[in-house]
């Protein structure tokens, strides 16, 4: 059986703590929300957040909702109407990178902004949009879509019905050699539409043989 000393401290003890939290609130604002990056904004504030000695759901949970813009606030409107009773820091934490992160291609269209194919040929267009990515994970196949989206029309069209069975690396040497003889198939044409004929016209001062 405890003491009513004991009570007595422990009561002090929680005071205490709850007093700190609050003194730690009050004095403390997180950094802008981060909308295309959740995962790092909530990387930055954690630590922060530990240093300050906050570490109750329910007060990071009212921290961060304070932070967010109504746009953000819209899309969690359920949640935030229904919240749940427990862990509630951490699964705000998990819906709202689920549903504010950008997608793979929206993060790629981002990066890829301004860059086409250009004087470049496909492979090398390939190996720029690499280099403009970086660490950042990005499904293949997403990044496929998105190069041959800057391949002429008819490039794509032959890709798309004979490059199936292809990784990435080897239908951009594919396009490389298509767009080799589609371009000389040009100059050919545009050559033979402007060469000189081999018979002219009679003039006033061209003699006519008898």
């Amino acid at each position: 059986m405890s003491s009513p000393q004991s009570g007595t401290s422990n009561e002090q003890t929680t005071n205490s703590e709850t007093n700190a939290t609050i003194n730690a609130i009050t004095d403390f604002r997180l950094p802008q929300y981060g909308f295309a990056e959740p995962r790092i904004w909530f990387a930055v504030i954690e630590p922060l957040l530990e240093a300050r000695g906050i570490k109750s759901q329910i007060a990071k949970y009212g921290m961060v909702l304070a932070e967010l813009p109504p746009s953000v606030l819209t899309e969690i409107s359920d949640f935030i109407e229904d919240p749940p009773t427990e862990h509630q820091f951490d699964k705000l934490k998990a819906l709202l990178i689920q549903r504010t992160s950008l997608s793979d291609e929206k993060r790629i269209q981002q990066l890829l902004t301004g860059c086409d194919l250009g004087p470049r040929k496909p492979s090398q267009l390939l190996r720029h949009m690499r280099q403009l990515i970086g660490n950042h994970k990005v499904d293949e196949v997403v990044l496929k879509q998105m190069w041959l989206q800057r391949l002429p029309r008819n490039v794509q069209q032959i890709l798309i019905i004979s490059g199936k069975s292809y990784d990435l690396d080897q239908l951009s040497d594919m396009a490389d050699s298509i767009l080799d003889v589609l371009s000389d198939n040009t100059i050919s044409h545009v050559a033979s539409d402007s060469a000189t004929p081999c018979h002219s016209t009679p003039t006033a001062d061209t003699p006519i043989l008898a």
